[in-house]
């Protein structure tokens, strides 16, 4: 593990102290660069979206800098911007109550209630799952008569349909929690699982929603990551989530059943390293390790690969690029036939990025080759071939070393 960059550290103390409810220390030196390493910060915290928490923590507060005054701005309007999207979403929420609907909220405006002041962690969106289709079908004809736009027609058969809003609401409507065909199997562990009411969305906006029981919650959250760590990355926010998460309702989570849910899909040593970094560079109390049987792993690489990353793995191309191969690792392949599958992804990749291939099937090494010499020679400095190469074989030797397996 190699040292982290004062602008990293500074990002994990103003989390840390928001948590506590203290001040900041200031971490980056003043010397001749220190305009340099606060702009660092700021694109680190816009990649994390994070800048509401690191203003929210007091980080240079009364300072009359340029830094300062754009830190304030974009807080003040992201936090504003959530603040109105919860209103939204707990008036569409109310129709649905209304309709004896109710789906199932996961993420979102529950990972939200996480903090003291709700609009300090945004949500691009919020995510509802109906589990029957006739639920299904009937919040889809709700959200369309409130106004919603189905992305892409809202095909009825598809697994998730993103609608958007004129309020600027987006809501993803999930049939399946989990519709990437890798993690498919996910699926099962939520086909029974036991619902609560809560209370949620802040003043001025409650609202009863309905939501996973604690336990399945915290083990939903840590799939989800761990879907997103194959595939690309996740941010330093879905850890302090789930950390949180697991502190806040740790009386009421079977860590029994969650230990057994984790090790159905070989994330235990994976939920550990998490902890590990909440407990040891954002102050989540240490108790949170006996929900998983007490296991402890080390989480210094991930961490570096959390802060690499951006929200969810699209602070580079590369990282999308080079998921083929991280993927065959957790399959228990070689990386050879993860960079085979890179050059050469399946259809139902290609015809979403070559509209041709879509229109004519028979086109498609066509579009293998077009997006070979794309690749080969249209990519900037940081996000070459050789690039995404060298971080698939870093991610996959760390997939290999939590001993995460997506088949078993």
């Amino acid at each position: 593990m190699t040292a982290l960059t004062e602008v990293r550290k500074q990002l994990i103390e103003c989390l840390r102290a928001y948590i506590a409810n203290e001040e900041p220390k200031e971490l980056i030196t003043r010397d001749e660069s220190f305009d340099e390493k606060q702009y660092g910060l700021f694109r680190l915290a816009y990649e994390q979206k994070l800048i509401p928490i690191v203003y929210a923590s007091g980080y240079s507060r009364g300072e009359n800098t340029e830094f300062s005054h754009k830190l304030k701005r974009s807080a003040v309007e992201g936090s504003l911007i959530q603040t109105l999207a919860t209103l939204n979403f707990t008036e569409l929420y109310r129709r649905f109550n209304e309709e004896n609907v109710s789906p199932i909220v996961v993420k979102g405006i529950v990972a939200r209630s996480l903090y003291r002041e709700e609009s300090v962690r945004p949500s691009g969106d919020e995510d509802i799952y109906a589990e029957t289709e006739e639920k299904f079908l009937r919040c889809r004809e709700i959200m369309i008569s409130e106004g919603g736009r189905a992305e892409d027609g809202g095909d009825e058969a598809a697994a998730v349909i993103a609608f958007f809003f004129p309020n600027g609401l987006h809501i993803e409507l999930h049939r399946k929690l989990f519709d990437d065909t890798a993690f498919e199997k996910n699926n099962g562990c939520f086909a029974h699982a036991e619902t609560q009411l809560l209370r949620l969305g802040g003043s001025g906006a409650e609202i009863e929603i309905r939501t996973f029981n604690h336990t399945d919650n915290l083990l939903y959250m840590l799939l989800h990551a761990l879907k997103h760590f194959i595939s690309g990355g996740f941010g330093l926010r879905t850890a302090l989530d789930i950390a949180l998460y697991a502190e806040k309702y740790f009386d009421s989570i079977d860590g029994k059943r969650l230990t057994e849910g984790l090790e159905n899909n070989s994330a235990v040593d994976f939920a550990s390293a998490i902890f590990d970094i909440c407990t040891k560079e954002l102050g989540a109390d240490k108790k949170i390790f006996a929900l998983i049987g007490g296991r402890h792993a080390d989480g210094g690489e991930m961490l570096e690969d959390i802060l690499a990353a951006g929200v969810y793995g699209t602070s580079e191309e590369s990282r999308a690029h080079s998921a083929n191969i991280t993927r065959s690792a957790a399959n228990g392949g070689s990386r050879l036939s993860g960079i085979v599958k890179s050059i050469f992804p399946p259809y139902s990749y290609m015809k979403k990025k070559y509209s041709y291939a879509e229109k004519a099937p028979l086109l498609l090494p066509v579009a293998w080759l077009h997006r070979g010499i794309q690749y080969l020679f249209g990519q900037k400095q940081g996000n070459t071939a050789s690039d995404t190469l060298d971080l698939a074989r870093k991610r996959a030797k760390l997939i290999e070393s939590y001993g995460i397996r997506l088949e078993r």
